[in-house]
């Protein structure tokens, strides 16, 4: 009985064993697959997006259209993206126009509101990266998700849209987390607030008579960087 049961276990353990290994091989290979098709995508793709931007006229739109969330998909996302990155003026409002047009921002928005935890999370970050005017108010409703990175990548994100009618949101957002935020999460704080320069003095100034004086000490800090005259 004793060699029996000895047995068991050692070919449960070597079946334990061999699924892993498979389990993992197979993960690795089909992993290889997807960045490969990937790959041919973005050599595809990017000069597609490259040269619609620059001359619009020269090509349909509809070379650039994929379907939903494909590889194909993700490398026209990525093109636009690193286009968008340091875009000014009529370059930006073109690249933009791409991100509407093609349905990521529907998507971002999509996913801000529906999707799971990280996909909330990367809607708000990608949102924030092409300056997504319309999606100022549920990036602001997103500032209530239980979830810290949601919470965080949509303070970044209104930072980088610079709308001011978010800063109120952002205040408040800020004193309720105060004893709870992170280092990293004050840090996102302050840099979207420094972003509206002298517009989020008048809101930052109040808090410096706030009880609290963790709230004091973080706005003492955001203004000591904050490089506008209408600080002194």
């Amino acid at each position: 009985m004793t060699r029996l049961l000895l047995f068991i276990v050692i070919a449960s353990i070597l079946s334990v064993t061999i699924f892993i290994f498979l389990f993992a091989t197979l993960r690795r290979y089909f992993r290889k697959r997807a960045y490969g098709r990937l790959d041919r995508s973005r050599v595809k793709y990017g000069p597609l997006v490259g040269s619609f931007i620059d001359d619009p006229s020269s090509r349909s739109l509809d070379a650039l259209k994929t379907e939903h969330n494909s590889t194909d998909w993700t490398a026209v996302e990525e093109a636009l993206l690193s286009a968008v990155e340091d875009a000014q003026g009529s370059r930006y409002e073109k690249i933009y126009g791409l991100f509407e047009a093609l349905g990521y921002v529907d998507d971002y928005l999509d996913k801000l509101k529906n999707g799971r935890g990280w996909e909330r999370a990367l809607a708000a970050e990608r949102l924030g990266a092409v300056r997504c005017g319309r999606a100022v108010s549920a990036l602001i409703n997103a500032l209530d998700d239980s979830f810290r990175d949601v919470h965080n990548m949509s303070i970044y994100a209104l930072g980088l849209i610079g709308d001011e009618s978010a800063l109120p949101a952002i205040i408040e957002s800020f004193k309720r987390g105060i004893d709870d935020y992170e280092d990293v999460s004050l840090r996102i704080v302050k840099s979207a607030l420094m972003s509206f320069g002298g517009l989020s003095v008048q809101f930052l100034r109040p808090e410096l008579k706030n009880p609290a004086w963790r709230i004091r000490a973080a706005v003492v800090d955001i203004l000591g960087d904050i490089n506008d005259p209408a600080v002194f």
